[in-house]
């Protein structure tokens, strides 16, 4: 309980410092992903409700971790399932019968938001999960930071890097192919996000199977668990690239994109397909390392795929192979992070006499 309350009201406060900062600075933040004329005036008519909604979208995600800690998964699969059909419900109306463009959009995300973590804390508040919100309970001490910090800093190093170098890809599209490149990208990571949140969501499913069993010591589950998510995730992986290679203009049309954005589209997004392959294999290495304390590992796998390697190919690859190099960097930070991956993984399980297991489940 005492950490339920530390971790909520500490996500709450940086939500609200996130706010306030994020509002003073908008329009530089904004250039900095990219945007320019009339992109740079949308986008601040779309940010300013998203940036409020900050302490809502924090507060989310540390209550349905909560809940999945405890083990109160369906819980927090409604709130976010209900939050997530009120805003496809909301967008439609706000768009178009209320006449608010983008900025309707917005704000229908921004409600939706709202309504999932009202009926998150609306668990805690009528007391149906396992763990409670006491105000008495919050007493913030270092070694309940340590522990939240020692699983989350990969995490946070990670999601802000994707941020940055987001921003990066987004200043380079402009540069080298101006508003059609940038939207064209901007198409493919939005369906390319699809399958990789389907991945993350398997990690995140075995991460506290693999963490379980190793503190018990039992490593036949843990192998089992593991052999499992590899094989699904990469199938998986396998699944969505062949349907990107063979159905991106259809997949692509539904956006109604202009022949030239459509064109750069299909052939990054044939390009992406092909890094979810690697994806699985080092979000599930990755998320494992977590599980199981393995904080240095699992913080170079973090940093590796969106800053070690990403950020300096594509500083290098659009000034030699211009628009192809941009659309080649996420593929080749993939591919430099799997095998890094794999590299700390088989190093790991020589040490641990883990892969005598393999090999001998192998031989079996």
């Amino acid at each position: 309980n005492k950490v339920t309350i530390v971790a909520l009201l500490s996500s709450l406060s940086v939500g609200l410092l996130f706010t306030l900062i994020a509002l003073t600075f908008i329009e530089s933040l904004l250039i900095f992903f990219g945007a320019q004329g009339q992109v740079l005036v949308l986008s601040k008519d779309y940010g300013l409700y998203i940036i409020l909604g900050s302490c809502f979208t924090m507060g989310n995600m540390t209550m349905n971790n909560l809940l999945r800690g405890e083990g109160s998964v369906k819980l927090s699969m409604i709130a976010m399932v209900i939050g997530a059909f009120l805003n496809i419900i909301l967008d439609p109306i706000f768009i178009f019968v209320f006449d608010l463009g983008i900025q309707g959009a917005a704000m229908a995300t921004l409600l939706s938001q709202m309504t999932s973590f009202l009926i998150l804390l609306s668990y805690y508040l009528r007391k149906i999960t396992l763990l409670s919100l006491h105000i008495n309970c919050f007493q913030p001490s270092k070694e309940i930071y340590v522990e939240i910090f020692k699983v989350g800093i990969p995490t946070l190093f990670r999601q802000v890097l994707v941020s940055v170098s987001l921003g990066l890809l987004n200043q380079n599209a402009m540069v080298y192919g101006g508003d059609t490149l940038l939207a064209a990208i901007g198409l493919v990571i939005r369906v390319y996000m699809l399958p990789m949140y389907i991945l993350i969501g398997i990690g995140q499913g075995f991460q506290p199977v693999a963490g379980y069993n190793f503190g018990a010591r039992n490593k036949s589950r843990v192998l089992g668990a593991l052999k499992y998510t590899v094989f699904l995730s990469m199938a998986l992986a396998g699944i969505f690239c062949l349907a990107f290679q063979l159905f991106s203009n259809a997949i692509l049309n539904v956006f109604q994109p202009s022949p030239q954005v459509l064109d750069y589209g299909m052939k990054g997004l044939k390009i992406y397909g092909f890094s979810l392959i690697f994806l699985s294999l080092t979000n599930t290495i990755t998320v494992f390392f977590q599980a199981i304390g393995k904080g240095k590992e699992s913080l170079i796998l973090s940093i590796s795929r969106q800053g070690i390697f990403f950020i300096p190919i594509l500083y290098i690859f659009p000034k030699i192979f211009g628009v192809q190099g941009i659309l080649f960097s996420q593929f080749s930070a993939d591919l430099l992070t799997g095998l890094l991956s794999f590299i700390l993984f088989y190093v790991f399980m020589k040490k641990t006499n883990y892969l005598s297991l393999i090999i001998g489940d192998i031989k079996s």
